[in-house]
């Protein structure tokens, strides 16, 4: 039997062995449960072990949505829906089925012209079924995003106050710009997010 005392110690201990991320995933696991944390787990594996013809690949998410019936049902009913004759729509669903039989292994650049083709017009199809899009940076949820994502940092309580603010006080023209302006790659230095 080990003391209480000594129990405690060495439990303090082994919480200090634990790092941020293991705490984080071991939240994680407790909000989704040990079934979808291993959802999860195995869809990273999964994206990290696609080959790199298929991770450069143009909406690559659409491919993926291949391995799933429901997924292919929906995508087939947005292929119903484009504003093309009867025969382009079954060209359409001719490439995409082949493109999902062929999926991860035997993708190639190829197949890139007819994604960035269909891709697109999937995404347009698919926003004519959802609600008109407004300003949302405005709801409290933009506001905990932008103070959480800040975490460690001493500007997290001025990211949540500013969330709500306008990039310099205008909106950007084009939506293009929205994304770049809210985006940084620090290696390449390409982004318009820290002039923001």
């Amino acid at each position: 039997m080990i003391p209480s005392a000594m129990a405690s110690v060495e439990e303090q201990q082994t919480n200090l062995t634990k790092d941020a991320a293991q705490l984080k995933i071991e939240a994680l696991e407790a909000e989704l449960g040990e079934e979808g944390l291993k959802e999860v787990v195995d869809y990273l594996e999964l994206q990290a072990s696609l080959p790199d013809v298929v991770k450069a690949m143009p909406y690559r998410a659409l491919a993926f949505a291949g391995t799933q019936e429901e997924s292919r049902s929906v995508t087939f009913k947005y292929i119903d829906g484009f504003n093309v004759s009867e025969k382009e729509k079954d060209r359409y669903k001719v490439g995409i089925k082949d493109l999902w039989d062929r999926y991860p292994d035997e993708i190639t650049k190829d197949d890139y012209e007819f994604m960035s083709e269909i891709g697109p017009m999937l995404v347009n199809e698919s926003l004519k079924s959802y609600e008109p899009v407004s300003v949302k940076w405005l709801s409290t949820p933009h506001k905990d995003y932008a103070y959480y994502a800040c975490d460690g940092s001493s500007y997290r309580n001025y990211a949540k106050d500013a969330a709500d603010d306008p990039d310099n006080g205008v909106m950007d023209p084009e939506p293009f710009y929205r994304y770049y302006n809210h985006y940084e790659d620090g290696s390449l230095h390409i982004g318009g997010a820290p002039d923001r």
